[in-house]
């Protein structure tokens, strides 16, 4: 059975066009059977679109099955050409948005109050209540009816979540699968197998620095291991995590920590002090012979031998002692009065030193301060220099380096490197760079010979009225000559050629493009009051106007039937 409309009228018997219908069939109420469809209308996309108005014209109908072509997100359905409790069927035929009045100022309410996707082949419908278009026939989704069913058709290595640190709709979340952890960002997932990857190639790579303050070594974390070994009077032993260092104790075949003994020494906050022997009392010659006994192989009392042997602190002289050893004297005690003989010894200490001294002293002080005064009026200064950049060294001058105190001009014989700044008279020679103007400088009249290419020249001595210059290699660029007899030659490149040539113009006719003016179908045609015959100075005007939405014409306003009229012509 062929499909059958909804709301059709009850058939009337006959088949002639011009059968009427009767009374009875005409009042009858419409079908109530039959399908109930439309015939889509194809509207493009907008911020704010409009339903068009009824035509005349089928194809031009407005329809409640809307077509959004093109991909532009939509924020206004206008209400014009419609009314309250119209329904709107809405796909796409493109890759169209509708926006939620949540996040506009449009008039369209979508469950959800999210922006939302529409389908290429699953419509959605709006109805209008008021001034605005309602999506009718579903509600918002809540958790509860979320189920995993619903969501496990997704991209593959992707997840639902949400990146965004405000509240907002869930999205696919990428996993990366990179060993390296390329790609990785701040709104991506990482598969397991990358991330262990990744830290065991990273690990591989890093090495512990260690050094003694002399030598130093490495640790490959991968692969080697740290050992602490034990050394004498030290051990070094390892439990789990944990490392020990401890001393030993020390023996006479092994260094380590030693014990005092408290009849013997005294030792408070690390400081050790003799018990039995002062040592100050063997510096001042009162210890005992009780204190300090006697050793072997004397054969009198030590405390005898040692007070003939003393140099008592106070004494108005010392004797002559023979040769002083290589070492040094540490005047602590007095003036040393030499007579006519000479101190020579490898060094001389002392707090301060009268008269004259001669030979070399192993260090000095070296005045790092001066005492210096403005001078601003002598016109020939000498300039200080030394001959190195550090140490202590004599200042020296020059003659070819001086300086104008008053002016503040320093005059030299020549200069190298940067400048900045104004120079007085004139420079020659090559600089490296120049910042600011030369008070005086002087231009080149001309070049001996040709300046290259690299240096900003052209390389070519001679040219000709019309010529082209075109770089091909090395420092010199290639002259194009112009053609001997002119005749209309272009410049050319031919396919695959390095270098451009002069070639014939392409043939043909000459052409005109004529421009034609579009008009809308409110157009009024143009007047030809004046026009009263085809000429040469009369023009014939060409223009193009909306026949309706869908269809244009070219039209032409000439002579027909002896009256000038509008002509479709195509």
């Amino acid at each position: 059975m062929a499909r059958q409309g909804w709301g059709r009228r009850t058939p009337v018997s006959g088949s002639d066009s011009g059968d009427q219908v009767s009374v009875n069939a005409w009042n009858a109420d419409n079908k109530t059977e039959g399908l109930f469809g439309f015939t889509g209308k194809t509207i493009a996309s907008a911020a704010s679109v409009t339903i068009p108005p009824f035509s005349s014209t089928v194809a031009d109908q407005p329809s409640s099955l809307t077509i959004l072509s093109g991909s532009t997100s939509i924020d206004t359905i206008a209400t014009t050409n419609t009314a309250i409790y119209d329904l709107l069927y809405v796909i796409t035929s493109g890759s169209v948005t509708l926006n939620d009045t949540s996040t506009n100022s449009g008039n369209i309410h979508l469950l959800g109050n999210a922006n939302f996707d529409l389908s290429t082949t699953v419509p959605t419908i709006l109805i209008r209540v008021g001034t605005a278009w309602y999506e009718y026939g579903g509600s918002p989704v809540t958790p509860s009816s979320i189920t995993f069913a619903k969501i496990q058709d997704i991209a593959s290595m992707k997840v639902i979540g949400r990146t965004a640190a405000s509240t907002g709709i869930t999205s696919e979340v990428t996993i990366l699968d990179s060993d390296t952890m390329t790609g990785a960002s701040a709104t991506t997932l990482a598969t397991s197998e990358s991330i262990k990857a990744y830290v065991d190639n990273t690990t591989t790579a890093q090495d512990l620095d260690i050094t003694d303050g002399t030598t130093a070594g490495s640790i490959d974390l991968d692969s080697e291991s740290l050992t602490f070994t034990s050394g004498e009077g030290i051990d070094a032993t390892v439990s789990g995590q944990t490392l020990t260092i401890a001393g030993e104790d020390a023996t006479t075949s092994n260094k380590g920590v030693a014990s005092f003994a408290a009849t013997e020494f005294s030792v408070s906050s690390g400081a050790v002090s003799v018990g039995l022997i002062n040592a100050l009392k063997i510096a001042d010659g009162s210890i005992s012979n009780t204190e300090f006994k006697y050793l072997n192989n004397l054969s009198d009392n030590v405390q005898s031998q040692l007070d003939g042997k003393s140099l008592i602190a106070g004494s108005s002289s010392i004797v002559t002692v023979g040769i002083l050893d290589t070492g040094s004297i540490t005047s602590g005690f007095g003036n040393i009065d030499n007579g006519s003989s000479t101190i020579t010894t490898s060094a001389v200490t002392a707090t301060t030193f009268t008269g004259a001294l001669s030979g070399n002293a192993d260090s000095s002080t070296t005045s790092t301060n001066v005492t210096v005064a403005d001078e601003s009026t002598d016109t020939s200064c000498n300039v200080l220099f030394t001959t190195a950049a550090t140490g202590a060294l004599p200042p020296k001058s020059g003659t070819n380096l001086t300086f104008n105190s008053n002016t503040g001009i320093l005059t030299a014989t020549g200069f190298a490197g940067p400048l900045t700044g104004n120079v007085t008279g004139d420079a020659s020679g090559s600089s490296a760079s120049c910042t600011g103007n030369a008070a005086t400088s002087t231009s080149a009249a001309g070049l001996s010979t040709a300046l290259i290419s690299t240096s900003g020249g052209t390389g070519v001595t001679s040219y000709t009225a019309g010529d082209i210059l075109y770089y091909a290699t090395g420092t010199t660029l290639t002259k194009l000559a112009k053609p001997g007899t002119p005749a209309g030659e272009v410049l050319t490149f031919a396919s695959g050629a390095t270098a451009p040539t002069w070639a014939a113009a392409a043939g043909g006719a000459a052409s005109t493009l004529l421009d034609f003016k579009y008009q809308a179908t409110s157009y009024t045609t143009p007047s030809y009051t004046a026009r009263t015959v085809n000429d040469a100075n009369t023009p014939i005007q060409l223009w193009v106007k909306d026949i309706d939405t869908n269809n244009q014409g070219i039209y032409i306003r000439i002579k027909k039937n002896a009256a000038y009229t509008d002509v479709q012509i195509g």
